[in-house]
């Protein structure tokens, strides 16, 4: 991976901040396609491929241009894609959900994500605001358009678990602003201890 981004900015000269998105980026792509390969074997085998393949879509969409919860560990990470997966195939037979029902959770999520906005990665150092801004168009697009296609098309299980992966994404969503609040608000805490301990 090294030597590809070295090869890459030998022909383009990127400064360090294009560095150190690309680096960055490539090593969450890699990351992402081996999780998609191991979770699309799965639903290989519980015959599920076509739904999962939708999910995965969804997801990869939703996770590149949104963010979320980021664990430190490629194999937490995994097991919290994973249970995403599961949620998705289970939550269709066990509630039945009426498309109006479907369209208007849908049109929440769209606010949600669009007012929570991206939520990057300690890892991921881009401060350029207008890449995020981007990002979040496109994942209100992306949900609009399978808002649209859920409205125009006949109800299935497949649809359906797409459905809940948007659902399950909004709702990490949710879970990963109010952590990065709590962090943000303890670390202020602690610098204002710090400094008047200081001063005293």
């Amino acid at each position: 991976m090294e030597k590809l981004i070295k090869k890459i900015d030998m022909g383009y000269q990127l400064d360090k901040r294009d560095m150190d998105f690309l680096k960055f980026a490539y090593k969450a792509l890699f990351y992402d396609c081996s999780k998609m390969l191991i979770m699309f074997l799965f639903a290989l085998a519980t015959h599920r491929g076509t739904a999962c393949l939708l999910d995965l879509f969804l997801l990869a969409g939703l996770r590149s241009n949104h963010g979320g919860i980021h664990l430190k560990h490629y194999w937490s990470c995994f097991a919290l894609s994973f249970a995403v997966l599961i949620f998705s195939f289970s939550m269709p037979t066990l509630v039945t959900v009426q498309k109006p029902a479907m369209l208007a959770a849908l049109l929440f999520c769209m606010l949600i994500n669009y007012l929570i906005g991206p939520l990057r990665s300690r890892q991921c150092h881009v401060k350029d605001i207008s890449i995020f801004k981007k990002n979040q168009i496109r994942t209100f697009a992306i949900v609009f358009a399978y808002l649209i296609s859920l409205y125009l098309l006949p109800a299935s299980y497949t649809l359906a678990t797409g459905f809940w992966t948007i659902i399950a994404h909004s709702a990490q969503l949710i879970v990963a602003k109010c952590m990065q609040h709590f962090t943000e608000r303890r670390n202020f805490n602690e610098e204002t201890d710090s400094k008047l301990t200081q001063t005293t």
